[in-house]
């Protein structure tokens, strides 16, 4: 039978690891001076199968269940888990466990360490954040690539059937009433080309997130702005744009905030009804510990059960529509970035409404 010498308590003592010993039949007898200073325990607290008491809920049943498949079929331990310090706080820690055997072969002792991992844990599980990051950058950097190739394309095709028109002009000097058409053709292509550069723009900027440096930004300025910078759109429609902000402010970005409202007042106004005087809402309340900023339309609507996929990249509200997918996808990302999230309602026919969920911090 082996008895804890002297020697031994010594050299245990002087290890930084955590070391204990159990009986053959699991219960521990024994800890270094390394497992009193972590937990706090007294001997009477620690022995038998007190440890349990400190492991993390969630690695003590498969703990358990390891050590006593263990010292039920002489089987080395080994076990990742959190232990609780006297601190309150839980640290990680790999445990191992050999048994020692006598002349028959039966074991007379178990020896086993607690070596700390905590800082290991710690790094794998930012590497893991890192490379779930670097994952979504690589989609977004493809989706990136696919937008560039399809949404400029189009207009870039148009432009150069035009000016292949205008060189056959020239070179057979025949200029017609054909000439202002093309050129306002030209024009359109153009400003679509400049249209679809913004909104790649646009994107790239929310799929970068700014380290949490927002701030409270006030909302009626902007509102103005956007409503200025829509202003023929809303002429041209004759639509109408109802503020009512119980809450003047909400913590995120002017740039973003602008953003967001254009992508939002401008699909209102794009996808009214026509038959019927457009009316859009922008709307603020508290709620749950966060500013809500609402976007509300009485427009064509959209289907219920399409609500979130409405989000994703390239997802356009109405087919019949020109647009090109990204507005409502960078509207989302931007938000999310900030720590909030975003809610669509609505019915087909009746309209729409989107609601900003902002953090109050």
């Amino acid at each position: 039978m082996f008895e804890i010498t002297q020697e031994f308590k010594f050299f245990a003592d002087s290890l930084p690891q955590i070391v204990w010993t159990s009986r053959p039949d699991g219960n521990l007898d024994y800890f270094n001076k390394s497992w009193y200073r972590l937990t706090g325990l007294s001997f009477d607290e620690s022995r038998d199968l007190g440890i349990q008491s400190i492991i993390h809920p969630d690695e003590k049943s498969e703990t358990v269940k390891r050590w006593k498949n263990s010292f039920e079929n002489g089987v080395d331990f080994e076990m990742e888990y959190r232990l609780k310090d006297h601190q309150g706080h839980y640290r990680w820690y790999i445990a191992r466990a050999i048994p020692m055997r006598g002349p028959d072969g039966d074991i007379v002792k178990w020896f086993g360490t607690c070596t700390s991992i905590h800082k290991q844990k710690e790094q794998a599980i930012e590497l893991e954040k890192v490379n779930y990051e670097l994952e979504k950058l690589h989609n977004d950097l493809d989706n990136l690539v696919y937008t560039a190739s399809h949404e400029l394309k189009v207009p870039a095709s148009n432009l150069e059937g035009l000016v292949a028109n205008i060189y056959d002009m020239v070179s057979h000097k025949s200029f017609d009433d054909d000439c202002e058409l093309i050129a306002d053709l030209m024009k359109q292509s153009v400003n679509q080309l400049y249209v679809n550069i913004n909104q790649l723009v646009n994107m790239t900027k929310a799929q970068k997130k700014l380290n949490g440096h927002y701030f409270y930004v006030k909302l009626p300025g902007i509102i103005h702005q956007v409503m200025d910078d829509l202003k023929a759109q809303l002429n041209a429609s004759k639509a109408k744009i109802d503020i009512d902000l119980k809450e003047p402010q909400i913590c995120f970005t002017a740039a973003n905030t602008k953003s967001v409202l254009y992508n939002l007042v401008s699909n209102a106004i794009k996808f009214r009804k026509p038959d019927q005087k457009c009316v859009v809402k922008i709307s603020t309340w508290n709620e749950n510990g966060h500013t809500v900023l609402s976007v509300k339309d009485h427009g064509i609507g959209i289907e219920p059960k399409e609500e979130n996929r409405y989000f994703n990249m390239f997802k356009n509200l109405n087919e019949h529509i020109e647009g090109s997918g990204l507005g409502l996808y960078t509207v989302k990302k931007m938000v999310e970035n900030a720590g909030g999230f975003i809610d669509v309602y609505g019915q087909e026919g009746v309209g729409a409404e989107f609601r900003l969920h902002f953090k109050n911090q």
